[in-house]
């Protein structure tokens, strides 16, 4: 995966949120391997990049719990 492409899909599930249940397999795929590259970042000190993934991780599990809790009611 990459920062770029990631982003870039986050934004576009952010304009169409119905869109999100197409894409919840790269959701996941996304945070999971934000949480693995944020580990080894940490451990290797490189801030910038470990900033952005967090980042990305925060609005992939946001899109998921707004698209989990609507489906809810």
């Amino acid at each position: 995966m990459e920062i770029a492409s990631t982003q870039e899909l986050l934004r576009d599930l952010e304009r169409q949120p119905m869109r999100v249940q197409l894409h919840i397999t790269e959701l996941e795929e996304a945070i999971a391997w934000c949480m693995d590259e944020i580990h080894r970042l940490a451990q290797a000190g490189e801030n910038q990049r470990k900033i952005q993934l967090v980042a990305i991780e925060y609005r992939a599990r946001l899109l998921l719990e707004r698209w989990t809790k609507r489906n809810l009611n």
